[in-house]
């Protein structure tokens, strides 16, 4: 039996009687560090690019970055 939202639920709660999982979710805009994955990396070599978090790829487990320096 489905409740009415005046509990302050959203309707997935409604529907399923749990909250959504939404922690992979992730704020657009912000700053992220990519991991560098070449080979040939030396000892003190930057291991991750700072880049912006622009969406998620469609289709696949995977995040779409823009490396503003390029």
């Amino acid at each position: 039996m489905l409740r009415h939202r005046a509990s302050g639920q959203d309707p997935y709660e409604v529907w399923h009687d749990f909250k959504p999982l939404v922690h992979f979710l992730r704020t657009f805009r912000c700053m992220a560090h990519v991991k560098n994955t070449g080979e040939h990396l030396a000892k003190l070599d930057n291991r991750s690019t700072p880049m912006v978090f622009v969406g998620y790829e469609p289709g696949m487990k995977g995040y779409r970055f823009y490396n503003p320096t390029i």
